[in-house]
């Protein structure tokens, strides 16, 4: 929990509760300062943003609050569409279903199927598909929507009990690209933000442009209050031009891009680096002690340049 709460951004629930950042998804975050006597400290309220998304940098995670919501019997399906075009706009029908109880909505291309293992049954050849986790008194729903939209469900389980014996989760989010690296080491993978407004519209023109090179995957979500898609593409790496070149031709398209591929703090794109966030750093770690390096600049320390790291990425902190 702490790990995900100091370097996470959103996963498996986003669906429905959106990301971490947004009010009441963390209530409160007690953490152990590095100075030379060390203190306990509980931060809440708009404070947080000061140790969520810092790495560790900004002390110790000891203790997280957060809600939770009803324990659900998740049933996991898998739904089938003959092109790719019919599984986001059957995702974003579905995520914006708000009577529909969801986990998890995950769109996702006919060549990254292939990489899927004992879930390839599921999965027939050529089509696009849908992951969904659905509260069980839902299923009928999901399945009436399916029909309409024309997708056939080929997989219908009960949480972690379908043909991997895994959580269908395990397919989704980053997991899909370690799916990926399974087969072949050289795939790597961007981040992308679609816009709210029009979804769909540049979903489709980056799948026409990109779709060849870049295995659509995305994640349905609901980002600042809003359904939408987060995409996380698969591609055979080929060198930094290859990203730098995908990176303009995504934020060209209408996408917002975050750079996965580096590990200082603010060229990634999803947290700001504000004279608070330095502030609060050195009040709680003046030895730079805590992941030394991660905030560029700040830290005497020498960070690695160039490569994937020095990526442009307009990134989508909010």
């Amino acid at each position: 929990m702490g790990g995900f709460i100091a370097g996470g951004h959103a996963e498996v629930g986003s669906v429905t509760w959106g990301i971490l950042r947004d009010p009441g998804n963390i209530l409160a975050i007690r953490i152990l300062t590095a100075e030379e006597e060390p203190r306990v400290r509980e931060i809440t309220g708009p404070a947080i943003e000061t140790v969520h998304h810092a790495y560790g940098g900004n002390g110790i995670i000891i203790e997280v609050e957060m809600p939770l919501a009803r324990a659900e019997a998740w049933v996991e399906c898998v739904v089938a569409f003959a092109t790719f075009a019919d599984a986001p706009r059957f995702g974003l029908a579905f995520a914006s279903a708000d009577g529909i109880v969801k986990k998890l909505v995950s769109p996702i291309a006919a060549p990254l199927t292939r990489f899927f293992g004992p879930l390839r049954p599921a999965c027939p050849e050529g089509t696009a598909i849908v992951l969904a986790m659905v509260a069980e008194p839902s299923l009928a729903a999901l399945r009436d929507l399916a029909a309409e939209m024309g997708g056939t469900v080929t997989l219908e389980a009960a949480e972690g009990e379908g043909p991997d014996q895994v959580p269908l989760y395990e397919y989704a989010w980053g997991h899909t690209h370690f799916q990926a690296i399974k087969a072949d080491r050289r795939h790597t993978y961007l981040i992308c933000i679609f816009p709210s407004h029009e979804t769909l519209e540049t979903i489709t023109r980056v799948e026409a442009e990109l779709g060849e090179e870049l295995w659509m995957h995305l994640e349905c979500v609901r980002f600042a209050g809003r359904p939408t898609a987060q995409g996380v593409p698969v591609l055979l790496y080929e060198g930094r031009e290859q990203l730098a070149r995908l990176t303009a031709a995504l934020e060209r398209l209408g996408c917002k891009v975050a750079n996965g591929h580096t590990y200082f703090l603010q060229n990634g794109g999803m947290k700001r680096i504000d004279e608070a966030q330095i502030a609060f750093r050195r009040e709680t770690d003046p030895f730079s002690l805590l992941n030394p390096g991660k905030i560029a600049g700040v830290d005497e320390v020498a960070g690695a340049e160039g490569g994937a790291a020095d990526l442009p990425a307009s990134g989508w902190a909010y």
